[in-house]
């Protein structure tokens, strides 16, 4: 995975990244492994379905939750590279679809906490006012 920062303005910041076929494929082969652990298809044993099958009959399923994985390890690699919290939502921009042997772009941007400067206010001299207050007052 290969990403590059743009910072939009000093809270907003932009990523973009590749993500190489290989991963695609890792990330796919591993969403198939655990559809099909506990699959019971007509004519195979428990946990037996051939991949390609299991592939083939819930792609869908299968690439949406691959690909929300993939996303969710890059998420937490890059905040934690970048040391950064984001503040507010993510907004995705998916570039292509996510396909097997296709290397796979994607953008967001997120906002992070401003950095706040507090001046010294050690040592800093203030001034009581003495307050009386007469009987006729009260």
């Amino acid at each position: 995975m290969e990403y590059q920062v743009e910072e939009l303005t000093p809270l907003k910041r932009k990523v973009s990244v590749k993500v190489p076929a290989e991963e695609v494929n890792a990330a796919l082969s591993a969403a198939i492994s655990l559809f099909k652990k506990d699959l019971k298809l007509k004519g195979f044993r428990k946990g037996k379905v051939p991949s390609h099958i299991v592939e083939k009959r819930f792609k869908k399923d299968i690439y949406s939750q691959a690909q929300m994985d993939l996303l969710n390890v890059h998420f937490n690699k890059i905040f934690d590279e970048l040391n950064v919290e984001p503040i507010a939502g993510i907004n995705l921009d998916i570039k292509q679809e996510f396909e097997r042997d296709k290397d796979f772009e994607y953008s967001f941007s997120f906002e992070i906490k401003p950095e706040i400067k507090l001046p010294e206010y050690h040592g800093i001299k203030v001034k009581k006012r003495k307050i009386t207050v007469s009987d006729e007052e009260v």
